[in-house]
C-alpha cells in the first residue's frame, strides 16, 4: 500500500471512530425523528431496509418497498405496519456475483429481525444494522406470522401445491434458484399438499434438494432426500441417490458418497453422469486414505484455474521427516478481485474495525463473508471451525434459536484473524488444522507448511512419535542472532509468548553476546571461536545467527572450487540449525543425518552442495545419498518432489557436467 492510500485509510478509520463515539453517547436512547417515507426515498432512491419490536420477544416484522442496493452491506428501506420506514443495513450476505443483492432483499419481502438495534449511519442519520445472518428471517407468504397488511393477494393464498411446484419448476429452468426454493417450499406448506399423491410430494422435496444444491446448501439437501435415515439399496430413485451422492462429495464425505454411488450404478448401470463421479470418488479415497496425490498435476490446476480452487481430499497422517502429515483442502478461500470498473476503481472490499484500530482490506474482509455463507448454508461444517483458536473471545452461549443454528460473525472475524494464512499472491485461505492443534507459538519448527491451489500441504522436518504437538514458526529464523523483542512483537497478534529454547536462552544471554557474534562474518578460525564463546556463555540460540555465516563460506568455497572447505562450510550450517550429523558407511565422503534440526528454505542449498560435492570428489555413493537428503528437504520446502528434477535437479546436473558446485538457487 503507497503512503497517500495508507493516509487515506487512516482518515478514514479516524472518521469512523468519531463517528463511534457520537453514536456512543447515544446508547440506549429511542429515536423520536424517524424521517418519513418519501424522505427515505428522496435520500435513497433505489436502496434499503427495517423491523419493530413485537411484544417481548424482540422481533420486528417489516416489508421492503424500494429495490435494494449493494454497498458492503445490502442496503433497502422497509416498513412496518404502522408505515414507519428506517434503513436496513445487511452484512455478511454473498458476492453480487453469486447472488444478487434483488434475490435477497427485493420489493414486497417480509422479514424478521430478531434482537435488532439502531446504528448511527456514516452520514448523521440512523438504521437498523444486522451483523449475523442468523439474526433475519425470511417469511414466506402463506406463513401465518405474515401480517394482514403485508399479506399475498387471494390469487397466491389459492394456489394449490402442484401451481406452487410448476411455477418452482420455471424458475428452475431460468436458473432462479432461490425463487425455486420459495415456491417448492410453499407447496410442501400448501394447505392442499395433504390432498396430493406420495410421489407428488417426493417429486417437490427431490426438486427442492436440487435447488438447494445449486446454491450449496448440502445439508438442506440431504435432509429433503432423506438422508441419512433413508435405507440405500439400488431400487431407490435415480435422482435421489446421484443428488444425495453430490451433496455427500461436496461435504468431502468420500466414503458415504462411494457407497451411495455402488448402489446407484448397481441399479442404474447406464448412468454416465454417476461413473463419471464414482471415478473422481475413488481419486479422493486414494488421496484421503493412502496420500496418493499428483503433485506435479496439481500445480498445472492451480495454474490454470482463476481462483485455484482444486478438486481434492485432505489426508492425515503421522511420519518420519519429509513425510506427508496433512494435505489439506480449505475451508474458505479468497482471491484477490483486481478488476477495474468503469470509474477507475479496483473492486477492493474494505472493512473498518474502530474497537482494534484496524484495518483490512481485499482478501482479508472478502474472506469473513465467504466462510459466513459458507456456514450459514450447511451448519455441519460449524462445530469443527468453531472449536479453532479465537483468543479471548466469548461467543454467544445460545447456539440455537428459532430452530436455527446461530452464526456468530464477531466469532467467525476472530478466527479468520487469528488462524487464515496468505498462501499466494492476493489469496488468504483458512484451513482447519483439527488434527494438529497449535495453541503454542515457537520459533523452532517440526514442520512446515506450502501450499498448491487452495490445498495446504503440512510435511515433517524432523521424524516425529505419535501424538506429537506439531508447531510452525510463527517467528521465521533469522540470518542474524536471534531477536528476542523483534520475535515477540511478532507475536502480539496472537497474544502470545513464546517459551521456545531459542527465546528462553536469547532473552538471558548478555547483549555482549549477541554483538559479537556481528563482528566475524567470513573467517573460519573466528567463527569457530565464537562457536565456542557461544556453547559455553549463549547456549543454541546465538548458534541459529551462525548458519547462515557458514553457508556463505561455503559458497565462496564453492566458487573457488574449494571441495573440501565447500563441504565443511555446509555441513557447520546444518549443525548450527541442530542438524546432527554422523559419518556414513558407504564411502569416504557419505553423510547420514542421524536427527534433522531447524527447516529454513536454505537447507536445500546445504543438501544441494554437498551433491555436487561428493560428486566432483567422484564418491557416487557419498553423492546419491546427499541427493536424496535434498530431495527429502525440497519436499519439505514444496510440499512435492515431484518437481524437483525439472526445477533444481538438472540444475546441479549442468552444474557437474562443467566440473562446478552448487552455488545456491
Amino acid at each position: 500500500m503507497d503512503d497517500a492510500m495508507e493516509q487515506r485509510y487512516a482518515e478514514l478509520l479516524l472518521t469512523r471512530k468519531n463517528f463511534l463515539a457520537l453514536a456512543t453517547k447515544r446508547k440506549g436512547e429511542i429515536p423520536h425523528d424517524r424521517p418519513s417515507k418519501q424522505i427515505l426515498w428522496q435520500q435513497y432512491m433505489t436502496q434499503l431496509l427495517l423491523e419493530k419490536f413485537r411484544g417481548e420477544d424482540k422481533h420486528y416484522i417489516m416489508t421492503t418497498f424500494v429495490p435494494p442496493a449493494k454497498r458492503t452491506a445490502i442496503l433497502a428501506i422497509i416498513e412496518d405496519e404502522d408505515g414507519e420506514c428506517v434503513l436496513l443495513q445487511l452484512y455478511g450476505r454473498e458476492h453480487e456475483n453469486d447472488r444478487p443483492a434483488k434475490e435477497i432483499l427485493d420489493e414486497g419481502m417480509v422479514l424478521v429481525v430478531k434482537e435488532p438495534y439502531f446504528k448511527v449511519c456514516s452520514e448523521g442519520g440512523y438504521g437498523v444494522r444486522v451483523d449475523h445472518v442468523s439474526d433475519i428471517l425470511w417469511l414466506s407468504e402463506t406463513d401465518g406470522r405474515v401480517p394482514a397488511k403485508f399479506g399475498p393477494s387471494i390469487l397466491e393464498m389459492s394456489k394449490t401445491a402442484l401451481e406452487w411446484k410448476e411455477k418452482g419448476d420455471v424458475a428452475m429452468k431460468k436458473k432462479k434458484h432461490w425463487d425455486a426454493i420459495k415456491c417448492y417450499t410453499a407447496a410442501l406448506k400448501c394447505p392442499t399438499i395433504g390432498a396430493t399423491t406420495p410421489e407428488l410430494f417426493e417429486t417437490i422435496k427431490r426438486n427442492r434438494s436440487q435447488a438447494f444444491l445449486n446454491t450449496k446448501q448440502f445439508d438442506a439437501a440431504l435432509e429433503d432426500l432423506s438422508y441419512p435415515s433413508r435405507v440405500l439399496d439400488h431400487t431407490q430413485n435415480e435422482k435421489a441417490l446421484f443428488r444425495i451422492a453430490q451433496a455427500l462429495y461436496a461435504l468431502e464425505q468420500f466414503g458415504q458418497c462411494s457407497n451411495v454411488l455402488n448402489c446407484l450404478v448397481r441399479g442404474y448401470p447406464q448412468n454416465e453422469p454417476a461413473k463419471a463421479l464414482s471415478t473422481r470418488v475413488e481419486d479422493r479415497l486414494s488421496e484421503q486414505e493412502g496420500a496418493r496425490y499428483n503433485f506435479k498435476s496439481m500445480h498445472g490446476e492451480a495454474n490454470r484455474l482463476m481462483p485455484p480452487i482444486l478438486d481434492h481430499a485432505t489426508f492425515k497422517g503421522q511420519v518420519e521427516a519429509g513425510d506427508l502429515l496433512l494435505c489439506e483442502k480449505v475451508i474458505g478461500f479468497s482471491f484477490g478481485d483486481k478488476t477495474v470498473t468503469k470509474a477507475g476503481c479496483s473492486k477492493v472490499t474494505v472493512l473498518i474495525n474502530t474497537e482494534t484500530s484496524g484495518v483490512k482490506m481485499g482478501t482479508n474482509a472478502d474472506l469473513i463473508n465467504i466462510i459466513i455463507q459458507k456456514l450459514s448454508k450447511n451448519t455441519s461444517l460449524m462445530r469443527s471451525f468453531t472449536e479453532l483458536y479465537h483468543g479471548d473471545y466469548a461467543s454467544v452461549p445460545q447456539m440455537v434459536a428459532d430452530g436455527k443454528t446461530v452464526i456468530d460473525t464477531f466469532l467467525i472475524e476472530r478466527i479468520i484473524a487469528y488462524n487464515s494464512f496468505e498462501c499466494g499472491i492476493s489469496t488468504l485461505g483458512e484451513w482447519d488444522l483439527d488434527y494438529c492443534l497449535i495453541h503454542q507459538p515457537f520459533c523452532i519448527n517440526n514442520c512446515r507448511r506450502s501450499f498448491i491451489g487452495d490445498m495446504q500441504i503440512i510435511r515433517a522436518t524432523q521424524d516425529l512419535l505419535a501424538d506429537t504437538e506439531l508447531v510452525f514458526e510463527y517467528h521465521y529464523a533469522e540470518q542474524e542472532d536471534h531477536d528476542y523483542k523483534k520475535c515477540h512483537d511478532n507475536l502480539k497478534n496472537w497474544g502470545f509468548e513464546c517459551s521456545c529454547l531459542l527465546c528462553l536462552e536469547a532473552k538471558n544471554v548478555p547483549k555482549s553476546i549477541a554483538t559479537k557474534s556481528r563482528d566475524f562474518k567470513k573467517c573460519e578460525r573466528l567463527l569457530a571461536s565464537l562457536e565456542k564463546t557461544n556453547s559455553k556463555e549463549g547456549g543454541k540460540a546465538q548458534k541459529t545467527g551462525l548458519w547462515s555465516r557458514h553457508l556463505n563460506l561455503a559458497r565462496i568455497a564453492a566458487k573457488l572450487q574449494n571441495v573440501e572447505r565447500a563441504v565443511r562450510g555446509a555441513r557447520k550450517a546444518l549443525e548450527m540449525l541442530g542438524f546432527e550429523i554422523i559419518e556414513g558407511n558407504t564411502s569416504k565422503w557419505s553423510i547420514e543425518v542421524k536427527k534433522w534440526g531447524m527447516f529454513v528454505d536454505h537447507v536445500v542449498d546445504c543438501f544441494m552442495l554437498l551433491w555436487t560435492a561428493f560428486a566432483l570428489a567422484g564418491d557416487n555413493k557419498g553423492a546419491d545419498g546427499a541427493r536424496d537428503l535434498a530431495i527429502t528437504a525440497y519436499r519439505i520446502l514444496m510440499g512435492e518432489d515431484e518437481t524437483f528434477e525439472e526445477t533444481i535437479g538438472f540444475k546441479a546436473k549442468e552444474n557437474m557436467a562443467q566440473r562446478l558446485l552448487w552455488l545456491g538457487l
